[in-house]
């Protein structure tokens, strides 16, 4: 595996300055969730460890030259790494293979569920390669949701290098962990995007939006993307759309977008809908845009209080996404999830939310969670993590990136198309 900077990341991976790697959910496309947990996590080291945060993304990202300065201007980071299989001349990027690094930061492994069936071996193995590549001293996990198979490829992980602390973010992903580790350094962390979404749902509430009352509307969110989806979530969602209109006839319809990316392999709640039963159904809906909400630097007041009046309108929402489920419930909007397969089946079930949809309408409210309990476990894991960090010791020695060496596969234009 190889990893690339620009010319100002390579200075602060040179550099005396604490560094802390993040690597996780996030690897340059815009997911709401995903974005949600990278930047909570940003968050965490500016005002917490003071450590100079390095995002690591997939070099997949870059679909144009223009993306590395994109992200740059997006989020609070002192430095982006691209990782990628390939041996790339990247030079179209401003990006360069890196050699050398001072040895001794930390790398954060932040939320998600990506240690599963389906990503788990490769994520497990890009984390193996930033640990012993760029000299990596210590690593914790954090908000991690992980299934069987996860498990086993964390297990590996762990037997090559054991973690500082580990944060499950769900009762059974605490289990599954204390089955590959040593269980005193797991606990319940809850999800690392809860911070952000806090954040979200002050700045909505101060618009005012939600004291008004408003005609109530139905939120939607879909999705049948083929990598992670069953066969069977086309016609889930048919389904979960005919109750759902059943149940409340004539009422608005305001649609929740929760992934922007251009590569075309997610199909997302825009996408969806000219792919499955639904669009000649509608003859008018709203759309909120989550996935662009959450990657905005700073929305504009105006732009806040447009999403706020869409989003307090809101009494019931059926998704097919754990964080738009998390966070509509968070703003106190029973939600119900869409599990066509067992990953999000575990999805649900973390959250603790109903499984039939008939019974969730027959009276919606009595189905909101608060997470009273988990935000207690979140601010515990928090002074743990914090105080784990705290007592690493500090080895910043210059040191040679260990890599296999390769002949250039090509330029990075001709294995992914930049516009």
């Amino acid at each position: 595996m190889y990893f690339y900077a620009d010319a100002a990341t390579q200075r602060v991976l040179q550099s005396n300055a604490p560094t802390v790697l993040l690597y996780g959910g996030f690897e340059g496309f815009e997911n709401y969730g995903d974005v949600l947990q990278l930047k909570s996590t940003i968050d965490f080291h500016r005002t917490t460890t003071g450590l100079r945060p390095v995002l690591v993304l997939s070099l997949a990202c870059c679909l144009s030259r223009e993306v590395p300065e994109q992200i740059r201007a997006k989020y609070d980071v002192d430095g982006i790494i691209y990782e990628d299989g390939d041996l790339l001349d990247v030079s179209a990027l401003a990006l360069a293979p890196i050699d050398r690094v001072r040895a001794g930061a930390l790398l954060h492994v932040y939320g998600g569920g990506y240690f599963n069936r389906f990503w788990g071996a490769r994520r497990a193995f890009v984390c193996e390669q930033l640990i012993f590549a760029l000299r990596i001293s210590d690593y914790v996990l954090s908000g991690v949701q992980v299934d069987e198979e996860g498990a086993n490829q964390l297990a590996r992980l762990f037997g090559l290098k054991m973690p500082l602390v580990i944060g499950g973010r769900d009762a059974r992903s605490v289990g599954l962990l204390r089955t590959v580790a040593p269980a005193e350094r797991v606990r319940s962390s809850f999800d690392d995007a809860v911070e952000a979404i806090d954040g979200i749902r002050a700045a909505l509430t101060a618009t005012g939006a939600f004291d008004n009352a408003l005609r109530p509307a139905t939120g939607m969110h879909f999705n049948i993307t083929r990598e992670y989806m069953s066969a069977d979530q086309a016609v889930a969602v048919e389904s979960a759309f005919a109750t759902t209109t059943r149940r409340r006839p004539g009422a608005p319809v305001t649609m929740l977008q929760a992934y922007n990316d251009r590569r075309g392999l997610v199909e997302d709640t825009l996408q969806t809908l000219s792919r499955v039963n639904i669009l000649g159904e509608l003859t008018s809906f709203g759309v909120v845009d989550l996935a662009s909400l959450s990657a905005a630097p700073a929305p504009t007041v105006a732009e806040l209080g447009a999403v706020a009046g869409s989003l307090a309108a809101l009494d019931v929402v059926v998704a097919c996404s754990y964080h738009v489920a998390l966070t509509m419930n968070l703003l106190g909007r029973p939600t119900f999830l869409v599990a066509s397969n067992g990953y999000y089946a575990d999805k649900r079930a973390a959250l603790g939310l109903p499984v039939d949809l008939d019974a969730f309408f027959d009276d919606p409210p009595r189905f909101v969670r608060d997470f009273a309990a988990e935000r207690r476990d979140r601010l515990e894991w928090r002074e743990t993590l914090a105080a784990s960090i705290a007592l690493r010791p500090s080895r910043r020695k210059m040191a040679a990136v260990v890599h296999e060496r390769q002949e250039v596969a090509g330029a990075v234009g001709e294995k992914y198309f930049l516009s």
